[in-house]
């Protein structure tokens, strides 16, 4: 599912995860987010009036927030006709991390109900995994280093079954990003310094074969 705002087309509203550009907020077909999980802290749409720093953006821009690994659950799994997902957070000295995973199985369990091949022309089927790993820990009294590392996987295999193969068509997606951040910060009386270091890599391949 793509984000429509203002009417700009999908691609000219950006997606930023504690400041860090994404490709996209949701995983193909719109089924879940590829970011979620207990690990957000918060999410803002800005529409209009957002600075020259978010480039590109013409639509619209989405921030999400990740919180303290500290607030998320010792252990949690959920699991449901979509998909699976497990999460957690362990203490190591002073420092606090978090981690969360979640598999799709929607295209396995519709396959025990439906043939996917007939349902392919409305309704894709696609299979998507998702992590987060997030890590606090203070340096000093005002000094705090954050890191987290995201990664995000989809592929779609559909074909429009034809008894004519000059009429067939195959599509196969394959998308798949991963970002990964270390942020220093200082706080002061009157406000706070911070650093950043960042670093991305995407890949994505859309293969249509008619006839």
């Amino acid at each position: 599912t793509d984000i429509v705002v203002w009417g700009a087309a999908p691609s000219e509203t950006r997606v930023f995860v504690d400041g860090v550009p994404v490709p996209a907020l949701y995983h193909i077909g719109g089924y879940r987010s590829a970011v979620g999980n207990e690990l957000i802290e918060d999410i803002r749409l800005t529409p209009a009036a957002f600075g020259v720093d978010r480039g590109r953006a013409i639509g619209g821009v989405i921030d999400i927030g990740l919180g303290d690994p500290a607030a998320a659950p010792h252990w949690s799994v959920q699991a449901d006709v979509l998909d699976g997902s497990a999460q957690g957070r362990t203490a190591i000295g002073r420092a606090t991390s978090a981690l969360a995973v979640r598999q799709s199985w929607l295209d396995r369990m519709v396959g025990l109900v439906e043939d996917p091949r007939q349902l392919a022309p409305n309704a894709p089927l696609p299979s998507w995994s998702d992590a987060q790993l997030v890590l606090r820990a203070p340096l000093g009294s005002d000094l705090v280093v954050t890191a987290w590392a995201i990664g995000s996987f989809d592929t779609l295999a559909r074909t429009l079954v034809s008894d004519d193969p000059a009429t067939q068509t195959e599509d196969r997606i394959d998308q798949r990003a991963l970002r990964a951040q270390v942020t220093l910060r200082r706080d002061r009386p009157n406000g706070f310094e911070s650093g950043t270091l960042w670093f991305g890599r995407d890949r994505s391949s859309d293969d249509l074969q008619v006839g």
